[in-house]
């Protein structure tokens, strides 16, 4: 009886000790997720893969851009820092030093309040983005198909090489922008390599002027393993108004440090 019953309290440590080490294994996967991570439509999946693995795997939740803003004829340094999901800051310094932010429930400035062009800017490097984008499908805006492998310039040319662009319409509510706002925007993926290429959408100027407004990611390249643009730039009504040279990246995880918070 004693060496039954060894062998039976053996089995029942082996059962509890894999019972233990499977939900281990199961809490450990479920931890590895990141939680930010919206469901996208199976067509969006590929233009996520192709930012990086920072979308899918936990670790590079915050990535830092530095470089150098052009805007109304002045040129400073700044840094973009972005934090997953929906979270920036803009550090200009220089003539031009200043912060602004959007700590995912609202926005600030060092400034005391936005102008127009804060706006503005606010609205290319945080609501354009394609991460924000990805986000927002799964918070309400709704999408829809304009075309696929279609050429982006006039259509007047007797020949087109490319690029060529999947386009798609999203209407929602921009962040960076008061309650209430409502755009109707047009996102352009490289049919190619994934990768943003520009977003098109109107704008009501204080003037009440409507403005054809553009903003474009160029110069796509390698850092860390994940995609980054060397240039963002802002145009309105065909003029370029802002660019973002970007000189370096940096990419850490997500840290509950109170950087995005008003200083």
């Amino acid at each position: 009886m004693s060496t039954v019953s060894g062998q039976i309290a053996k089995w029942l440590t082996l059962v509890v000790l894999g019972t233990l080490s499977l939900l281990s294994q199961q809490t450990t996967a479920t931890a590895g997720k990141p939680t930010w991570q919206p469901d996208l439509p199976i067509e969006f999946q590929p233009y996520a893969r192709a930012l990086g693995d920072r979308l899918q795997t936990p670790g590079k939740e915050r990535m830092t851009l530095t470089g150098t803003i052009t805007q109304s004829g002045q040129s400073y340094p700044a840094t973009l820092t972005y934090q997953l999901p929906n979270i920036i800051r803009i550090d200009e310094s220089g003539a031009h030093a200043r912060s602004m932010a959007f700590n995912g429930t609202a926005t600030w400035t060092s400034s005391g309040s936005f102008s127009e062009q804060d706006l503005s800017e606010m609205e290319s490097f945080l609501d354009d983005v394609a991460e924000t984008t990805f986000y927002s499908l799964s918070r309400g805006s709704t999408l829809r198909v304009i075309a696929r492998h279609s050429r982006i310039d006039n259509g007047k040319a007797p020949t087109y090489s490319g690029p060529w662009a999947n386009i798609y319409e999203l209407v929602g509510n921009p962040l960076s922008q008061p309650a209430g706002t409502v755009r109707q925007k047009h996102y352009y993926f490289d049919a190619q390599t994934a990768l943003p290429m520009l977003v098109r959408y109107r704008v009501k100027k204080a003037d009440s002027s409507i403005v054809l407004t553009e903003t474009s990611w160029t110069k796509w390249g390698k850092i860390s393993g994940e995609s980054v643009p060397g240039a963002v730039t802002r145009s309105e009504a065909g003029n370029s108004v802002l660019v973002f040279q970007v000189s370096g990246a940096t990419f850490s995880s997500a840290a509950n440090d109170n950087f995005f918070t008003q200083q």
